[in-house]
């Protein structure tokens, strides 16, 4: 009996483990993936809700700059990477001012970019999450 007990307790860890294992593959870090436009796709782990204008991010990798349009206003800000450690790191947001009927995408977006600390592309290169410093995905963005 205690085999048994033994036996499904070291081939539950082993289950554990291979799940762990295949939630990251087809993930790397190339940062050259990043280049070029996103759609916002998830803000905190939920989809996003429909607005006028979709969100949208592109990334100049050449010139360290990011851009695009928070839902309803324009946004640029720097950034720099470091690819070794899957780390980026996002400045100051700038934005226009235009007041819009529905502010709650635009502004969870501009929060989620303040917090995003490291990212991940699929091989693929089709999605890229962006990632809290304690491992919460902050934004996910698709081609």
């Amino acid at each position: 009996m205690q085999i048994k007990k033994s036996f499904f307790a070291v081939l539950a860890g082993i289950s554990l483990l291979a799940s762990c294992a295949t939630s990251q593959q087809g993930r790397h870090s190339n940062p050259s993936e990043l280049e070029g436009d996103w759609q916002v796709e998830r803000l905190y782990e939920r989809d996003i809700t429909f607005t006028e204008t979709t969100p949208h991010i592109t990334f100049d990798l050449s010139k360290g700059q990011i851009y695009g349009n928070l839902s309803c206003n324009d946004f640029n800000a720097s950034f720099s990477l470091d690819s070794a450690k899957q780390e980026l790191s996002i400045g100051s947001v700038a934005t226009t001012r235009m007041a819009c009927e529905d502010m709650s995408t635009e502004n969870s977006l501009a929060a989620a970019l303040k917090e995003v600390h490291h990212f991940d592309v699929t091989t693929s290169g089709g999605v890229a999450n962006l990632y809290a410093a304690d491992g919460r995905e902050v934004i996910r963005l698709k081609r």
